[in-house]
Parts: structure tokens; sequence; C-alpha cells
């Protein structure tokens, strides 16, 4: 979609570019909300199937990859000498602008293989992927073994949410570390960047409200990132950051400006 429906709660809904519109293009927007367009392609066939009884044929479901699915490269991670995220709890926005580009190049995609089973491991590892889009190097047969059983287990957890939130912590901030660009990163990043504001406003002290709201800035800045690859948004050119699922940006030092939306006159729909 080029385009995102903002409803607020006390004024008129807006259509909202992402990106540049040429005169004649159409508008599409999104039937799935932001977060849940970081899921797998069968993740949202099954959404949208099940609520709105279709199949959405668009250019990212219809595709060979699944750009949704993006492993880290351990060959490039070690290459470069140290792991693709920062010293904060995940890449942010902030590192270098080399270090950054790196780290996205050197991903290797999940490729849409028809007998995989996205709902539970069955023991064995039908992941397929392409080669590292950086060096070109395929992961062995038991890097794919493990990256699948990641998946599955960040997957539960992140389904039962916020049912089991602090046994999953450390596990999905250890995947978000290592694969900081897959989908499910995305999806942790959201939930635990509003978990953590909800936390802040209610802080006893005004040290801890400060820390907590650090906190979420970075996990907001990590959402960015993520939804900046898997859905092809530049910083430049996104919508502004109150859309980003509610998670709003916080006046923080070395935080990203502003980023102002454009305004749409009309829209059309799309999957």
């Amino acid at each position: 979609p080029n385009c995102w429906v903002v409803v607020p709660e006390s004024a008129p809904g807006e259509v909202v570019s992402v990106r540049s519109i040429a005169a004649e293009d159409e508008l599409t927007v999104s039937y799935l909300c932001r977060s849940d367009l970081l899921r797998s392609v069968r993740g949202r066939q099954k959404m949208l199937k099940s609520g709105w009884e279709f199949t959405c044929c668009c250019r990212r479901c219809a595709s060979d990859v699944d750009d949704s699915r993006r492993f880290s490269c351990s060959r490039c991670v070690e290459a470069r000498g140290t792991n693709t995220t920062s010293t904060s709890s995940s890449i942010t926005p902030t590192g270098e602008g080399e270090s950054l580009l790196a780290a996205v190049k050197s991903c290797c995609f999940a490729l849409n293989a028809p007998g995989e089973d996205d709902a539970s491991a069955d023991g064995g590892c039908d992941l397929k992927v392409t080669a590292c889009a950086a060096c070109g190097a395929r992961p062995s047969s038991s890097e794919l073994t493990e990256w699948r059983q990641r998946e599955i287990e960040v997957e539960d957890l992140l389904e039962a949410l916020p049912e089991g939130l602090y046994a999953a912590w450390a596990t999905c901030e250890d995947f978000a570390k290592d694969h900081p660009f897959h989908g499910l990163s995305g999806r942790w990043k959201n939930f635990i960047a509003r978990r953590t504001l909800s936390e802040a406003a209610e802080a006893e002290t005004e040290e801890e409200k400060w820390a907590l709201q650090q906190e979420a800035e970075e996990h907001r800045q990590a959402l960015q990132l993520c939804m900046a690859e898997v859905l092809h948004e530049d910083f430049t050119d996104a919508a502004a950051d109150q859309n980003l699922d509610d998670v709003p940006a916080l006046p923080l030092p070395g935080k990203l400006p502003p980023l102002q939306p454009q305004r749409a006159s009309s829209s059309s729909s799309s999957s």
C-alpha cells in the first residue's frame, strides 16, 4: 500500500500517503494494520481469509520470497567482526550509516515453500532461503534448522502475549538482536515499546519514568527500522511517527526528527 487510513478518536479520519505518489497513480491501503503486515505471507493470508474471505494476490504475497522473514547472514556478521546490532537492545537508526547498510544487505530471505508449516514444529526443517544478498553465501543445514526452530518459538511466544511476557522477553530480545529485520522482531519491538510506554506513564519517580521512556524509544526506533525495510518505507518519506501502531515518538536526545505526513484527498482500497 502507498497510503494508511488514520482514524483518531476525536477527529475525522484521513488518508495519509507513506511515499511519493505520482499523478494518476492509484491510492491503495491495506486491510491489515502495519504490525500485521510484518507477519509472514502465510500469516497474512490466514488473517485475510478468516476476516475477509479472500486470498490476497498483491506483489508481496505473490512473490517467490517472503520479505518479512529475513535472517542475518552469520558469515557477514563474522566478517564485520561484530554483531548486527548496536550495544543497545537492538540496532537503531543512530548507528553508523555504512554499518547499518551492511546489516540490511546481509540477509537471507525465506522462500515461500508450499510444504512449510508456520504453525508448529514437526521435528524437521522445511525452511528454504535465498543466498545472502551481500556475500552470496548460503547457510548450512544446521543454521537453517536453528533459524526455523527459533522462528517457531518466537512466533508462539508472540501469539501468546501478554501472557508469559517475562518468560518470553529474553528469547524475543535475542532473536531481535540476531535478526533485526525479521518481521517477528518488528512485531516484538512494537509490543514491547507500547508496553514500556505504558509502564512509564505509571512510574512513581521522574528518574524511573525517564529510564523507561529511553528504553521505549530504543524499541520504537528498532521497530521503525524493521518496518522501513520490510514495508519499503523510507525515513524521509514515511508518515508521522504517531502512526507506528500507536507507539509515539518521544522527545529524547538523538531521536530522529519528526516525520511529516503528506495528505491525500481521496483513496481506493487494495489488499
